[in-house]
């Protein structure tokens, strides 16, 4: 392949992944008035943090929190997605910047206040906290939802969440500022997991 067609290929790959994953379509915390907020996992302090907000100034009535302490839900999952690659290392930069830890789920899971729910997901993936939502949602007869989590995962869930028959459901960015290498992998990793959530159509529920 001569270099400018290599060129010409990555140039195409970046017109693709920056609206996938760098920049989807979203909506302001302060614009958000929906029945229940879901935090996809890992519960990262910055998009815990949104969702504590919006439900302490009632913009929304519950919260759905992907919380799982001891790690047991993990090992369901491929050892390739359990890699120090994508452990919760990878979201806090030297400099303080990124999504943080999970010092915040750790507090509010301890013991919830009213309105926030902490559970683990079966599948313990994206489609399984989606499909998690679609199930109190039909529960609690709410209508409406946001997603809460790092950009390059909110179209995969907004996905999803069409594939589960979810019609309103808006989407809020919790990303500050990450490392190259973490937006790298999250590009590797969303794309790949893009084509599986495509070829699995159907909720389980």
């Amino acid at each position: 392949m001569s270099v400018t067609a290599a060129a010409a290929v990555v140039a195409v790959l970046v017109l693709v992944a920056l609206p996938l994953y760098v920049f989807p379509e979203t909506v302001s915390p302060d614009d958000v008035e929906v029945d229940v907020a879901l935090v996809p996992g890992p519960s990262l302090d910055s998009r815990v943090g949104i969702a504590v907000d919006l439900i302490e100034g009632g913009q929304v009535s519950a919260v759905l929190l992907m919380w799982d302490p001891t790690g047991d839900g993990a090992d369901t999952l491929p050892e390739w997605k359990t890699d120090a690659t994508f452990s919760v290392s990878t979201w806090i930069r030297p400099d303080g910047l990124g999504e943080g830890g999970t010092t915040v789920a750790d507090e509010l899971c301890a013991s919830p206040p009213a309105g926030v729910e902490c559970f683990v997901p079966d599948p313990y993936t994206t489609r399984g906290e989606v499909e998690y939502l679609a199930e109190r949602m039909d529960d609690e007869v709410w209508d409406s939802a946001v997603i809460v989590t790092h950009a390059a995962q909110l179209n995969r869930a907004q996905l999803i969440a069409r594939q589960c028959g979810l019609k309103e459901v808006a989407s809020v960015s919790s990303t500050t500022s990450l490392t190259w290498r973490t937006w790298a992998n999250q590009v590797v990793y969303q794309t790949g997991a893009f084509a599986k959530a495509i070829a699995q159509p159907a909720c389980s529920g």
